[in-house]
């Protein structure tokens, strides 16, 4: 009886050790502790053939972070657009989903782009402050691919 009520005890204080070290592995390399830091460059036609090119940089850590977009737009007969925001945002991460919270957009001197068209870029994250926005995170090589439900589109390079 002694013998099954201490492999008992042994039994359960081994579950509970690894749950304690699955518990600290998970958090020692959460990705809130690992830092997000990359640029994309973006180069986006719409069917209306409307034209952005542009850089996006981000960098992020410890479930707060920042997005810097800048470039132009313009349709076939207009004159550049520029845009150039920062993002300021609180994020969260759920294996390879990104959740994404817009606290603060600021719009930089320069910028002149009409939040209409952009609409039709950009998610409203981007140039709305308390928007959340959820996107794929897949780490590949020395940057990550930022994906939408299935399909990627930005291959985000570190540095």
């Amino acid at each position: 009886m002694k013998k099954g009520l201490l492999a008992c005890i042994v039994f359960i204080l081994v579950i509970i050790a690894s749950m304690k070290w699955q518990f600290w592995a998970g958090y020692a390399t959460s990705p809130e502790s690992k830092e997000i830091d990359c640029r994309a460059v973006l180069n986006i036609v719409t069917p209306e053939q409307l034209h952005f090119t542009g850089v996006m940089k981000m960098h992020a850590v410890n479930g707060k972070g920042l997005a810097l977009i800048e470039g132009n737009y313009h349709q076939a007969s207009e004159a550049p657009t520029v845009l150039n925001r920062k993002v300021f945002f609180d994020y969260s991460q759920n294996e390879d989903m990104l959740s994404m919270h817009s606290n603060k957009v600021a719009r930089l001197p320069s910028d002149n782009a009409d939040e209409s068209v952009l609409a039709t870029l950009l998610p409203t994250f981007y140039f709305r402050p308390d928007i959340t926005h959820n996107i794929g995170l897949y780490k590949q090589g020395s940057g990550y691919i930022f994906a939408g439900t299935v399909i990627p589109f930005v291959y985000c390079v570190k540095g």
